[in-house]
């Protein structure tokens, strides 16, 4: 009896195949829409063109600023709205451009995965003396 039933289980899981693989096949649909809506290809950031408008300047804040001002923020200790307002300002930057920059490469970063990868590249290599 367990040659029959080993047939049949045999003959139902070629049965399901299809089913199996239309499945599969979707998974990886909806993986690589994710991944392009993210801005990857097989899971690596891609490279931005230095054209797309995604890299446009936000109030006058390119990204390589952002990620000055940034880490800045973080290198000098900079607290307070009060000190942060007054570290733009002595940059050539108002309160509201920074934060108008602030809002928007942070919102930019969601939808982009590749410009949050550049950003940490930029951001990586800012030094102080």
């Amino acid at each position: 009896m367990g040659l029959f039933k080993g047939m049949k289980d045999m003959k139902d899981a070629v049965a399901g195949a299809p089913g199996m693989i239309d499945q599969a096949q979707q998974m990886q649909a909806n993986a690589a829409a994710y991944q392009a809506n993210m801005g990857m290809a097989g899971g690596v950031p891609q490279q931005i063109d230095p054209n797309d408008p995604i890299l446009a300047p936000i109030n006058g804040i390119d990204l390589m600023r952002y990620a000055q001002l940034s880490k800045a923020i973080g290198h000098y200790q900079l607290k307070s709205q009060e000190q942060i307002d007054a570290y733009m300002q002595s940059g050539g930057h108002s309160p509201e451009d920074w934060q108008a920059a602030y809002d928007g490469w942070n919102e930019r970063f969601k939808a982009n995965m590749s410009l949050s990868s550049l950003y940490a590249q930029y951001f990586g290599s800012v030094t102080f003396a």
